[in-house]
C-alpha cells in the first residue's frame, strides 16, 4: 500500500510540474506578444531548472530563443551597441540547439535556430547574411520535415527568398518567395478558422505583399504561369522545393501583382488601425506597412 501511495504522489508531483511549465508557457507568449522580453526571458530561466523532461524543456528552450531573438531586434531598432546585439542572438542561437537538443522532432527548436542565424547574419552585413542563407535554408527544411504545414518556417523563407540575390551569386529567388508566402498566408488562416490561433499575424501579409510588389507580374503572366507551377507542385516531394511553386494551388485574383501588393497593404492598415489596443507586434507591423504603402505611391 505505501508503494502505491508514493507512486500516486510522485504521479502528482509530475502532473503538477508539468501542468505549471504549460502554463508558464502561457504566460510567456503573452509576455512575448506584448513586448516585455526582459521579463519574458526570466521567467523562462527560472522554470527551465525546475523540469528534468525533455519535451517540456524544449518549449521552454526554443521560448528563450524566441526572447533572445526579440530583445535583439529591439536593441537593434533603438540603436544599441551592435556587438551586444549579436550576442543575444548568438545566445539565442544557442538556445536553440538546446530545443533540439531535448526534442529532436520539434520543429519549433530549428525554427528558431534558423532566425536567430539570419538575424545575426543580416545585422553583422551582406557577406555575413550570404553565408549564412544556406544554413538558415537547411533548418528551416529540418522544421518542414517535421511539421510540413509550420507555417512560420514558409514565412521566413519568403522573406529569404525574397531578400537574397539569385544565381550565381545565391539561391534567391522572387517567384519562389511568392509561393512561400502564399502558403504562409493559407496555414494562417487556416489555423484562424480551426481556432489555434487567435488573431490574425499582420506579418504575414506585409510580406508576401512585398514579394508580390518585387515580382511585378501583370494579370496575364500570373494565369499563364499556373499550368508551369502545377507540372513541377506535383512532382516534387521535399516540403520547401515543392512549396516553392504553392501559388498552383491559389485562386488568384484578375489583377496585376502590384495591384495585389496594394490591396493587401491597405487592407493591413486598416485592419490594424481598428485595433483599439495594439500590441508590441501590431504597432511594428503598422510601421512597416505603412513604410510599403508610402512608396508604393
Amino acid at each position: 500500500m505505501k508503494k502505491y501511495i508514493a507512486l500516486f504522489w510522485i504521479c502528482f508531483i509530475v502532473s503538477a510540474v508539468f501542468a505549471d511549465v504549460n502554463q508558464t508557457c502561457v504566460q510567456a507568449d503573452t509576455l512575448d506578444e506584448n513586448g516585455e522580453f526582459a521579463a519574458e526571458k526570466n521567467l523562462l530561466i527560472e522554470w527551465v531548472s525546475k523540469t528534468a523532461d525533455p519535451t517540456q524543456r524544449a518549449e521552454l528552450y526554443w521560448r528563450l530563443a524566441r526572447t533572445c531573438l526579440n530583445l535583439g531586434e529591439d536593441d537593434k531598432t533603438r540603436g544599441v551597441n551592435t556587438d551586444s546585439v549579436l550576442a543575444l542572438f548568438k545566445v539565442g542561437e544557442r538556445y536553440a540547439d538546446l530545443a533540439i537538443e531535448n526534442d529532436p522532432q520539434n520543429p519549433e527548436g530549428y525554427f528558431w535556430k534558423a532566425a536567430s542565424i539570419g538575424s545575426w547574419g543580416q545585422t553583422k552585413g551582406i557577406l555575413e547574411s550570404l553565408g549564412n542563407a544556406e544554413p538558415m535554408k537547411n533548418h528551416l527544411e529540418q522544421a518542414l520535415w517535421r511539421d510540413a504545414d509550420h507555417a512560420d518556417s514558409y514565412f521566413v523563407l519568403c522573406q529569404l527568398y525574397t531578400a537574397l540575390p539569385g544565381w550565381p551569386i545565391s539561391f534567391g529567388n522572387i517567384d519562389y518567395a511568392v509561393s512561400f508566402g502564399r502558403k504562409a498566408v493559407f496555414l494562417h488562416e487556416k489555423e484562424l478558422a480551426a481556432g489555434v490561433q487567435s488573431k490574425p499575424e499582420y506579418g504575414y501579409y506585409i510580406h508576401l505583399a512585398s514579394a508580390l510588389w518585387n515580382r511585378n507580374w501583370d494579370t496575364n503572366k500570373r494565369y499563364n504561369e499556373k499550368s508551369n507551377m502545377l507540372r513541377e507542385y506535383t512532382a516534387k516531394s521535399n516540403p520547401v522545393e515543392k512549396n516553392a511553386f504553392f501559388e498552383c494551388k491559389i485562386s488568384l485574383k484578375p489583377m496585376s501583382d502590384r495591384e495585389e501588393a496594394r490591396q493587401i497593404i491597405q487592407w493591413v492598415i486598416s485592419e490594424i488601425e481598428k485595433i483599439p489596443n495594439k500590441n508590441y507586434f501590431q504597432k511594428k507591423d503598422l510601421r512597416e506597412a505603412r513604410k510599403f504603402s508610402n512608396q508604393w505611391q
